[in-house]
């Protein structure tokens, strides 16, 4: 009856040492995938912050642009006027 004691509590440590392995494992993987979020969203707000950049090049463009055509379109005026008075 004694000797059944040992066999048994060795065989509950044995179980909960493998219960904190894989609770030990479990736990790595969560970090691993946090870690990796973590990564991606500085990612995604390094391009946010790129995009934002090149948005506000490309309304700076488009402002040179509609300015020059204004300036063409008023030489023309100017030009015309002149043409009708020769």
């Amino acid at each position: 009856m004694f000797v059944g004691y040992p066999i048994g509590i060795f065989f509950v440590v044995l179980c909960v040492l493998y219960c904190v392995k894989l609770i030990t494992h479990q736990q790595e993987i969560i970090n691993n995938v946090l870690k990796s979020g973590a990564n991606s969203s500085l990612n995604v707000a390094n391009i946010a912050s790129e995009l934002a950049a090149s948005a506000s090049e490309v309304n700076a463009s488009a402002v040179e642009v509609a300015s020059a055509t204004n300036s063409v379109a008023n030489e023309s005026n100017e030009m015309m006027r002149a043409s009708d008075e020769i």
